[in-house]
């Protein structure tokens, strides 16, 4: 059984890209040793993150982030128990939605959100999430996102 836990946080106006891609990788190293997998999708403002993996590593995780001056306001939307992996294949996918329509992109996923859980509509409500926000993005890979952000 694995355990999962999705939050969204605010992105200081400090963290650039480049402080972004050093995270990134610490985080690919990180959560390779700690058996931890997800996706970090990032835009200008917030960060959508889930992680999985065994319950401790990732509260363990978890308690690092929310002490990590990079991320501000720390709201969780869903923590569960999984009999398997949503992101199974990467270590930290991660994917930069600083779109022109990144702000119509949250509202979207938000409104997805609530919709899908007021209608509690499927198990994989997260997984579903994260692949049409991609998708509005035209950016979906089939869950398999891993380009690394460029200095700006």
């Amino acid at each position: 059984m694995y355990y999962q836990l999705i939050y969204v946080s605010e992105r200081p106006i400090h963290v650039s890209n480049l402080c972004l891609s050093s995270i990134l990788q610490s985080c690919q190293k990180n959560n390779r040793e700690l058996g931890i997998t997800g996706v970090l999708l990032s835009e200008s403002r917030h960060f959508f993150h889930v992680l999985e993996g065994e319950e401790a590593a990732v509260k363990a995780t978890f308690e690092k982030i929310k002490k990590d001056p990079r991320h501000a306001d720390i709201h969780i939307y869903l923590e569960r128990h999984k009999e398997k992996r949503d992101f199974a294949e990467t270590w930290m996918a991660f994917r930069d939605m600083n779109a022109d329509n990144a702000d119509n992109n949250c509202f979207e996923l938000t409104r997805d959100l609530v919709l899908r859980l007021a209608l509690a509509e499927a198990d994989d409500i997260i997984h579903g999430l994260v692949m049409d926000f991609l998708a509005l993005c035209g950016t979906q890979d089939q869950g398999k996102t891993t380009d690394t952000p460029t200095a700006a």
